[in-house]
Formats: structure tokens, C-alpha cells, sequence
């Protein structure tokens, strides 16, 4: 038993700060760079459901999470297996809503001039 206390998913960079930091390399080179896909104002209405979207679903799983009793934090060890919710139709919510949040955020904020 005492041999599955280390155990760990072997993740030694947190995935958020990932997203954050390929965020900010976006941020610059857009600002460096502009290159606008489609009107601010379309941009600006899907950018802002990806976010919403986004939230409600990282919200939503590691509330889930809590409620298994265990931890979201991938550098620390799952004492539980989430299968319902939005674990029923992806293994990694978590991510998924990462990836629709760095869209949105790049959808809202990347049209509107700065």
C-alpha cells in the first residue's frame, strides 16, 4: 500500500501554465503581427461562448473532482476514477475546457484593436 502513496501521473510542468505561456507568445507576436481571421464583432460573440463554455465545463470538473474525493492538480496522486459528467464523453474535460478558453480568450481579445 505504502508503494502507491509516490505514485503520480509524472506531469512536472502544471499544464495551465502551458496555456498561459503559449497565450502570452500569441499575445505578442499578434501584437507584433496582427492577423485578424474574421470582423471584430463575430470574432468577439464566439470568443466570448468558447469562454463561457470553457468556465462552465473547468468549473464543472473539478467540482466533480471534489466530489470523488480527489484532487484536479495532475502533479499530485488520483485517489479516485471520475466517470460521469463531462468524464463520460472526454478523459480530460480539464484540458479540453483549457484549449476552448485559450480560443475564446484569443477569439474575444485579438479583434478588438489591443
Amino acid at each position: 500500500m505504502a508503494e502507491h502513496a509516490n505514485e503520480t501521473s509524472g506531469i512536472r510542468f502544471p499544464p495551465p501554465l502551458i496555456y498561459a505561456g503559449l497565450f502570452a507568445l500569441g499575445y505578442v507576436l499578434h501584437r507584433l503581427v496582427p492577423v485578424r481571421l474574421m470582423s471584430s464583432g463575430p470574432a468577439r460573440v464566439v470568443g466570448w461562448v468558447f469562454v463561457a463554455g470553457a468556465l462552465i465545463l473547468l468549473f464543472g470538473a473539478a467540482v466533480l473532482f471534489r466530489q470523488a474525493g480527489t484532487t484536479p492538480n495532475p502533479t499530485k496522486p488520483t485517489t479516485a476514477l471520475v466517470v460521469r459528467g463531462p468524464y463520460r464523453f472526454t478523459r480530460n474535460p480539464m484540458y479540453v475546457a483549457l484549449a476552448a478558453l485559450y480560443l475564446g480568450l484569443s477569439g474575444s481579445r485579438s479583434c478588438s484593436g489591443g
